[in-house]
């Protein structure tokens, strides 16, 4: 319920939707390719990083798998991230499931939030207090203990006297949401992001497998 909530309160936040990654120019151009009737599925291992548009973030908290699918032409296909697993070691009981891209942005952008039991402060669902920082408190008049003591820093000289207009760089959390595996009905080849929360070290993984769910069974990628 807790992420439920975080995840509902950071599309809030943020109005961009999930429009993936580019895909490739081919299966082959990813590590790992599994063929289903005419339906090819490629990924490819990112271990921590994300990437889009010329920029690239690490998210330390979660294994990150690109995800690219290629449907026969004109035939369309139903993508959601569920389909999707990761088998650590091959142990069916490390099975990790895909974390919503919303919740993965707000782990970012709110590195320090805490989720504890107890309704002692912050926003509380079912038993459980998601803490975020809260934003500096206000002096109500000059000298007013409560006023923060950092002072704005003198404005920078304008580097654009020009005028021109620059595109703003997309933040972590925007990226994160951004180039995450899109879901609903698609045609054409389609890639993006899974996200999958992992706090253990990288050397205790011996082996990675993707299992990608679907009305035949299952079919399983071997990421390394």
């Amino acid at each position: 319920m807790a992420r439920l909530l975080a995840s509902i309160l950071l599309l809030c936040a943020f109005a961009r939707g999930q429009n993936g990654t580019t895909p490739k120019a081919s299966p082959a151009d990813y590590p790992v390719q599994a063929k289903i009737g005419e339906l090819v599925v490629a990924a490819e291992y990112m271990v921590h990083s994300v990437s889009s548009a010329g920029q690239t973030f690490v998210a330390p908290d979660y294994l990150v798998v690109e995800v690219a699918l290629f449907p026969p032409k004109a035939q369309p296909v139903d993508l959601a991230a569920v389909q999707f697993t990761l088998r650590l070691n091959g142990k069916q009981k490390n099975v990790l499931h895909p974390e919503t891209a919303a919740f993965v942005a707000a782990s970012l952008k709110y590195p320090d939030w805490e989720q504890r039991k107890g309704l002692e402060g912050g926003i509380g669902v079912g038993g459980v207090e998601i803490s975020i920082p809260s934003s500096p408190p206000t002096g109500r008049f000059p000298g007013d203990r409560r006023e923060p003591t950092s002072r704005t820093p003198p404005r920078v000289p304008d580097q654009n006297p020009a005028g021109v207009e620059h595109q703003p760089r997309a933040t972590a959390e925007e990226t994160v949401v951004d180039s995450a595996l899109p879901e609903g009905r698609v045609k054409g080849p389609v890639s993006g992001h899974l996200y999958f929360a992992y706090r253990g070290k990288l050397r205790k993984l011996k082996s990675l497998e993707l299992i990608y769910h679907h009305h035949d069974g299952e079919t399983v990628l071997r990421l390394f």
